[in-house]
């Protein structure tokens, strides 16, 4: 009991009423600005009866006040703790704290009897999240505090929340807004988050949780979306919890029925769930096959609600992601080489590691194909019968000259080969070759082949140089049929000996001035302008021709 003095500053009379040994539960008798009210020699008076060494139910808080408003709203702020108070010592036998980022699940049940008028109170149950987990400093490094107005009377905080464009939130049932009122994080006076009960979704009628029977308030959901927002850090640290009643004037009195918190259950002391790696991206060309030509990928998944997954390719970590409170999680890699790579994640929470997701395997293949036209065989029906190589299932399209529009699509085998028929031709044709393998990567043929009349008269003096021409019978290439002459400087060169008495030839062939020599119509085949002269799949020693030509007749 005090009587007010106009010349005494305003005070903090909070006291402990318990036993500083026992707990975690404990009484606290807050008297805000008992002084500096013109309301000199009236008489207030603020009691507190119970056990808090048996618990919160059936304590009893009886107040009186004058009938004229608080100066600053609020004359007093009894109230029950549980563990850490925010500004209060903190009690000997105190609680584990709970990492907000590691809170699995949390709630408080209550029944909360009242006796006073309406509007001349608030029930408040809140607690203060500090950035040291059992914090000495007496509310000097405060994230927030976060009170959820069990009931709110219109004296003080209704009409301020609603003026504070607040949002709504829902979650198991529990309908609220909720506001924020600025302050300083990390200090004494942080922010205040401001959590008002309502009876719909997104409705503005408060829901009076006194004298109402039992309700339970999911915090483990509204810590969560606030984290979601951006509003509380997920590092920082519950220390504990209070229920209180903010007297704003006149005479009453409250009791605690019941009073629950699953606090031991909040923080889970099992290991998270195994995550999932759902998806990664970009997935070039074919969607789903696990093969891209990306070469950074960013991995996305699902695992337990604000956890931290840990991700891996093969034993190697390469990193973690945080799990937001909607249980999604990406994480995106360096630069990976080229290969198989096998990516699975565990979860860690605050107490033990999962166990690793399913591998993802998947190849990374940033590498053009180099397809080769190698050879045809001229059929005796008119169509001619093209055949290379590229990379292992690639889908190669042959094209005709400068034509955009492909004579037609023929797979790679297994072994790197491929083949493909034309139509019936007739005049002169120069093909090409245009391959995109299975990670999307395009590559073109150097060079090609010419079928049709040579670029000039193969005889002697006909000025090709450099050239290959074709005599005037049928030649395929130098597939040993038909005749070849190969010319330096419009001369046919003299005849070669040759070392391969398997090649049997009239006319002769030999190479532009060089030192190595061939000679006959032995099994010759020319990739591309910049390919060596092959005999027998064999290459001679400085050979490089320009592309060779066919005469079609």
């Amino acid at each position: 009991m005090a009587t007010i003095d106009s010349t005494t500053s305003g005070q903090w009379g909070q006291y402990n009423l318990r036993d500083g040994s026992q707990g975690p539960w404990w009484l606290s008798q807050d008297m805000w600005n008992v002084g500096g009210l013109p309301l000199d020699g009236v008489t207030v008076d603020q009691t507190i009866s119970g056990n808090p060494a048996a618990g919160p139910n059936g304590t009893t808080f009886t107040w009186k006040y004058p009938d004229v408003l608080a100066q600053w709203g609020v004359y007093a702020y009894p109230d029950i703790v549980y563990g850490d108070g925010g500004y209060n010592t903190l009690p000997a036998n105190h609680l584990t704290p709970l990492r907000i980022g590691d809170i699995r699940s949390l709630s408080v049940t209550f029944d909360i009897s009242t006796v006073a008028a309406y509007d001349t109170y608030d029930c408040l149950l809140e607690a203060w999240p500090d950035s040291v987990a059992n914090s000495t400093n007496s509310g000097q490094t405060l994230q927030a505090e976060v009170g959820v107005f069990a009931h709110v009377g219109t004296h003080y905080m209704y009409d301020y929340i609603l003026s504070q464009h607040p949002f709504s939130f829902s979650a198991g049932g529990f309908n609220c807004l909720i506001a924020v009122r600025s302050g300083t994080v990390n200090s004494g006076s942080p922010p205040f988050i401001q959590i008002l009960p309502v009876t719909t979704p997104g409705g503005t009628t408060a829901l009076d949780m006194v004298n109402s029977g039992s309700h339970t308030i999911p915090l483990d959901a509204i810590y969560a979306e606030l984290v979601r927002r951006g509003l509380l850090d997920p590092n920082s640290y519950l220390n504990g919890y209070q229920c209180g009643f903010e007297i704003g004037q006149g005479s009453g009195s409250a009791t605690i029925n019941s009073l629950s918190y699953d606090w031991n259950s909040a923080s889970s002391t099992a290991a998270p769930a195994i995550p999932v790696i759902a998806s990664f991206s970009p997935d070039s060309n074919i969607v789903g096959d696990g093969i891209t030509s990306a070469k950074i990928l960013t991995l996305t998944g699902t695992a337990d609600a604000n956890s931290t997954v840990n991700v891996f390719d093969g034993t190697t970590r390469l990193g973690t992601a945080t799990v937001n409170a909607s249980g999604a999680w990406s994480y995106t890699t360096s630069t990976l080489a080229d290969g198989l790579h096998s990516f699975t994640a565990t979860d860690t929470n605050a107490a033990a590691t999962s166990a690793a997701s399913s591998v993802l395997h998947l190849t990374v293949d940033s590498q053009a194909p180099t397809p080769r036209i190698v050879n045809f065989i001229d059929n005796s029906n008119g169509t001619v019968t093209l055949s290379g190589t590229s990379e292992a299932g690639s889908s190669l399209s042959i094209y005709d000259g400068t034509n955009t529009t492909p004579l037609g699509t023929v797979t790679t085998a297994a072994n790197g080969t491929w083949n493909f028929t034309t139509s019936v031709l007739t005049g002169n044709h120069s093909f090409r070759a245009r391959a995109v393998d299975v990670a999307g990567n395009v590559g073109s043929s150097i060079g090609g082949i010419h079928y049709g009349s040579p670029i000039n008269t193969p005889t002697v003096g006909s000025g090709i140089v450099g050239g290959i021409a074709a005599h005037t019978h049928r030649t395929q290439g130098f597939n040993g049929q038909g005749h070849a002459h190969l010319l330096q400087n419009a001369q046919q060169l003299a005849p070669w000996e040759t070392t391969d008495t398997s090649i049997i030839g009239n006319d002769a062939i030999g190479t532009l001035g060089l030192s190595s020599a061939i000679a006959g119509n032995g099994n010759f085949n020319l990739h591309n302008s910049t390919d060596q002269l092959l005999q027998n799949g064999q290459p001679f020693a400085n050979s490089l021709l320009p592309a060779w030509h066919h005469d079609h007749r």
